[in-house]
């Protein structure tokens, strides 16, 4: 059996931006979704505009972008589904919102 999860990306006004569906693996700990999106997001900062600094996102959909490219590894498994959307069969759900210019991720068992 998977544990899929969805991952929801929020926008600065907390509208959702994007729905990410992750077939296997999407489990808090160990090395699922949620280990993952942690180790991925912790030194990505949120600006406004293109640096040459590494470990930026500009803005959440550029962040969105980031996080699909980071999970997606071949055909399968990851997907992108439209906002809010659920009954996939998830066990989890996780929210990335920004927080002072930072991303942060919550999740909740279902």
């Amino acid at each position: 059996m998977s544990t899929s999860a969805l991952i929801d990306i929020l926008d600065s006004n907390g509208e959702t931006i994007t729905t990410i569906y992750k077939h296997w693996d999407g489990y808090p700990e160990d090395l699922g979704v949620g280990r993952i999106l942690q180790s991925f997001l912790a030194d990505i900062k949120i600006v406004n505009g293109i640096s040459t600094t590494k470990n930026v996102a500009n803005g959440m959909e550029c962040l969105a972008a980031q996080v699909i490219a980071h999970l997606k590894e071949g055909p399968g498994d990851v997907y992108i589904y439209p906002p809010n959307t659920r009954d996939l069969n998830e066990e989890y759900i996780y929210t990335i919102q920004e927080v002072n210019n930072k991303p942060v991720v919550n999740w909740k068992e279902v």
